[in-house]
């Protein structure tokens, strides 16, 4: 989302969303969405069964930008879902999003002299 200012400024926040789907032909179990951006991220699905795709509304998605993701013009982000096959085994699958946004270079001058005159 564009900020209302039109750029991107420390502070401002990115929010992400998560979709999950069994590509597999067995019902995964406990599912777990996890992302070292959003170390508080709340996203479990209990069950998912094949060819089924969900998604969670979690809490702690939201992640505020830094300086340094202003300078470098974008947030590379990673997520995990891991869940559980029949026979208790991890299933495992990753995926990135890159939010760009563009710099705004810009200064502002002000030039003051010492020399004041006083009208008498």
């Amino acid at each position: 989302m564009v900020p209302p200012d039109g750029r991107s400024d420390q502070g401002d926040t990115i929010t992400y969303g998560f979709s999950v789907k069994n590509t597999g032909n067995v019902t995964l179990t406990n599912i777990v969405v996890t992302d070292p951006l959003l170390p508080s991220l709340s996203c479990t699905l209990a069950s998912l069964a094949p060819g089924a795709t969900d998604s969670c509304t979690p809490t702690g998605n939201v992640y505020y930008l830094k300086q340094s993701d202003i300078d470098s013009g974008s947030v590379v982000n990673k997520a995990t879902a891991t869940g559980k096959d029949p026979t208790n085994s991890d299933v495992t699958d990753t995926d990135s999003a890159t939010v760009k946004f563009p710099g705004v270079p810009s200064l502002a001058l002000t030039k003051t002299d010492d020399l004041n005159p006083v009208k008498v």
